[in-house]
């Protein structure tokens, strides 16, 4: 079944379908294993998983003290931008990996 898959993706002659192939036979797509509790339980249900970890990343998480770091520079709505350089060398770097779109002006 899977050389009958494999010689349709390559007789379609579609990259994209090529490309589609090999993720989904490549990504690793498995649920989190088997977790042991703090007193020794083995927990395998999502919703108890879960639980654990929420658990886990509290107690290691600090709590929101309600004050706000100092910062040096704050950007408030009076800040403008009176104007942009754009070096050729830049404008040429970012060309190559922008996606290649054609459109016709009228």
């Amino acid at each position: 079944m899977v050389r009958i898959i494999e010689s349709q993706v390559i007789d379609s002659n579609n990259l994209g379908a090529f490309y589609k192939h090999i993720n989904k036979r490549i990504t690793y797509r498995n649920s989190i294993g088997a977790l042991l509790s703090k007193d020794g339980n083995l927990i395998s249900e999502d919703g108890e998983k879960a639980a654990l970890f929420n658990n886990y990343f509290a107690s290691v998480g600090t709590a929101d003290d309600g004050r706000v770091p100092l910062c040096d520079v704050v950007l408030g709505s009076d800040c403008v931008i009176d104007n942009v350089v754009f070096t050729k060398r830049a404008i040429e770097s970012s060309n190559g990996k922008i996606k290649k779109q054609y459109v016709e002006w009228p």
